[in-house]
Order: structure tokens, then sequence, then C-alpha cells
């Protein structure tokens, strides 16, 4: 009966570990796109039309 329980706990651990990897790969892959996108901006142009 306990054996049953804490395989029935790690299934539900596993299961939940792999949503939160799945999340923070979505996470990791938008961080990249953002950054990919600031990179390409034309900054110095940005400040000096703030002057």
């Amino acid at each position: 009966m306990i054996m049953d329980e804490l395989v029935s706990h790690q299934g539900y651990i596993t299961t939940r570990v792999d949503a939160l990897q799945a999340q923070n790969q979505q996470v990791w892959n938008d961080i990249m796109m953002i950054s990919n996108r600031l990179d390409h901006m034309d900054i110095d142009d940005d400040k000096s039309e703030a002057f």
C-alpha cells in the first residue's frame, strides 16, 4: 500500500517536473526572441532624437 502511494506520488512529481520544464523552455525561447529583437534595434538613433 505504501509503495503504491509512493509510485503514485512519483508519477505526479514526474508529470509536474515535465510540465515545468516545458514552461521553462517556452520562457527561455521568448527571452531569446526578445533579446534578438533588441540586438537588432538601432538604439543610437533613438537616443539622438531625445535631445
